[in-house]
């Protein structure tokens, strides 16, 4: 029980739900602001359906990053209480900056936190708990845990906060499975009947897509020759796996809807094509995992497997129809799915264009100091795509995955800016990189510390355009530091002797 294992953070779930309860009572609309990523609809998707079902009212936005432009709408509207979901926790300064006229401000957001002196502020975060929110938790499963504990009846949007969490690449457990608190709403849902959790092919599309087309669309992990190549993966299916593409009947086949005997035929001459392109035996049993399946949707639905869900909802986001992806999670499985079918498809569309841009470019566009290396997407990789991009390109085996990876795109909002992404391994997390300090280290030095932050292995911000060179030359001293403690303390007690 999550009551049990979490005792304290439960309590600040309730505690924030008394707030926000406070405020319905007193007849007020709630400002509600959320990012746009899978894991921040699926966060407003739950706060905004908790709050529709007390029948309180509510005026949300979605948006890419919060500027002081956007807060500075904010200070200026007459909405006095003010909920931010997965967004917020690290812009304290700019949130004390311009709302502390607001009466109330609920911060529910699962990244690294900065102190702010904020009287109106009730903030829940998991790390004032010792909860990990790169990887225990995410933004949507923490935001469920204060709908739960607004009503009970909320529990059925457990499996948002699932969607989110794999939105946000948190399996990092044992086969790609949820860990901490995300596994504690797995099993809460699973208890309920709501999902099933369970090992299988990981491969995307399994329920909704043709196999060869599934394998053709998979990236994670990427196989080489066999990724993006329609062709090659049906020839692969039929001559080297040799199992039938279509049923009795002609229809297209899907992974979910394989013999068990069939999958494991797959998986192994995957596995072994894999280690044949030089792919190591770890890297090609990651084809199996954890998935994760939405009992409550219809099969063949790209809603029923929670990670095409996530990808469905990313899409909405970053193609600029956030709305769509939250109607969806509010229930909305007719107009909204097919519109937002057809996003996916154009997203994926973009994406493959933008990943073949930057492949074919890449002795002329990747750059690298002593720990890290850069590419810029110019106007030709979007800015809303270009941290999707960036963690693309580092699973592809196009590159080196020993420093981490940086992405910048021109800024669609805002002309003077660049958009930035950051992307590294656990391998080097585990040596010490914070990609969320580092990148507020390094914009500090811009002025733009206000602009940048995020989890230790994925992170992004915004700098002023020409100084994308001297920011990375700050973020590679930086990221020295981290992965050098030693030498760099060595280096710094040497200066003060002299």
């Amino acid at each position: 029980m999550l009551e049990e294992k979490y005792p304290q953070f439960w309590r600040n779930a309730e505690e924030t739900a008394k707030n926000i309860k406070e405020k319905i009572e007193e007849g007020q609309t709630i400002r509600i602001i959320s990012h746009f990523d899978a894991d921040g609809i699926s966060s407003a998707g739950i706060i905004c359906t908790a709050l529709y079902r007390l029948q309180a009212s509510f005026h949300l936005t979605v948006v890419k990053q919060l500027t002081p432009e956007i807060l500075k709408d904010l200070e200026e509207e007459k909405y006095t209480s003010i909920i931010f979901t997965d967004i917020g926790s690290g812009q304290l300064n700019l949130i004390e900056k311009h709302l502390k006229q607001k009466e109330k401000i609920i911060i529910i957001d699962h990244h690294p936190p900065i102190k702010a002196d904020l009287d109106s502020l009730i903030h829940f975060n998991p790390h004032f708990h010792g909860i990990d929110g790169a990887k225990e938790i995410s933004g949507s499963t923490t935001t469920y845990l204060v709908a739960r504990a607004l009503d009970k009846r909320n529990v059925d949007l457990s499996y948002l906060a699932i969607v989110g969490a794999l939105g946000d690449r948190q399996d990092k457990g044992s086969q790609y499975s949820l860990i901490g608190v995300n596994k504690e709403v797995v099993d809460e849902a699973a208890e309920r009947g709501i999902l099933e959790a369970k090992k299988d092919i990981r491969l995307f599309g399994r329920e909704t897509r043709p196999i060869h087309i599934a394998l053709e669309y998979t990236t994670d992990p990427f196989i080489p020759e066999l990724s993006g190549c329609r062709e090659r993966c049906k020839s692969f299916i039929e001559n080297e796996v040799k199992i039938p593409l279509k049923d009795e009947n002609g229809k297209w086949r899907t992974i979910s809807d394989l013999s068990t005997e069939e999958k494991q035929l797959l998986a192994s001459k995957l596995i072994d094509y894999m280690i044949i392109k030089g792919l190591s035996a770890e890297e090609a049993q990651s084809i199996i995992g954890m998935v994760y399946i939405f009992l409550n949707e219809e099969k063949g639905s790209p809603l029923r497997d929670g990670r095409e869900f996530a990808t469905l909802l990313n899409a909405c986001g970053r193609m600029g129809h956030p709305e769509i992806g939250v109607a969806i999670c509010m229930g909305d499985r007719k107009d909204a799915l097919e519109e937002a079918t057809q996003i996916l498809s154009k997203y994926r569309e973009k994406l493959a264009n933008s990943i073949s841009w930057i492949t074919q470019n890449l002795e002329q566009k990747l750059k690298e100091k002593n720990y890290v290396r850069y590419f810029h997407g110019e106007d030709i990789i979007e800015d809303n795509i270009i941290g999707t991009v960036t963690s693309l390109l580092l699973s592809s085996k196009k590159i080196s995955n020993d420093k981490v990876v940086v992405g910048f795109a021109y800024s669609s909002e805002y002309p003077s800016m660049v958009k930035l992404s950051a992307r590294t391994t656990q391998t080097l997390v585990n040596r010490g990189v914070d990609l969320g300090k580092a990148l507020k280290l390094a914009a500090k030095k811009l002025g733009t510390e206000q602009l940048a932050g995020g989890h230790n292995i994925a992170a992004g911000g915004q700098i002023p355009r020409n100084m994308e060179e001297e920011f990375i030359n700050h973020l590679d001293n930086i990221l020295k530091e981290m992965l050098e403690p030693e030498q760099h303390e060595h280096t710094k007690q040497g200066s003060a002797n002299s």
